[in-house]
């Protein structure tokens, strides 16, 4: 019937601003820009993520979570944006690392990289 999730869409209150953390510093590439009507379409390995310009988004329980290669380095990159993880990294005991941030509508963005198993 289906063949899987084609976008997740997110309001956003300043498509600038959302274009330049999602694609400057996240590397989404922008398959489709809609100025005019406040619409932006990026790029993600699984599917695509819509920003729609809304005057007020209201960030809620959606989480993306964004699998990188090498996390620290992520992070150093982003931190020279002036991006900070919320709260300290998580290194769980199903293999992974994640760190949490926010973008700028507050929506909450988790960057993770998997550890091989040992």
């Amino acid at each position: 019937m289906t063949s899987g999730v084609f976008m997740t869409e997110l309001a956003v209150a300043d498509m600038v601003a959302s274009l330049r953390f999602y694609h400057s510093a996240l590397g989404l590439p922008v398959v489709l820009q809609d100025a005019p009507n406040g619409f932006a379409l990026l790029g993600t390995t699984h599917g695509k993520l819509a920003l729609k310009q809304r005057a007020e988004p209201t960030p809620g329980d959606i989480l993306l979570h964004f699998e990188v290669a090498g996390l620290a380095a992520a992070l150093t990159a982003l931190h020279a944006l002036g991006i900070a993880p919320v709260g300290e990294l998580k290194t769980s005991h199903e293999g992974y690392t994640r760190a949490i941030l926010r973008d700028p509508d507050g929506h909450t963005v988790v960057l993770f990289e998997w550890h091989p198993a040992s």
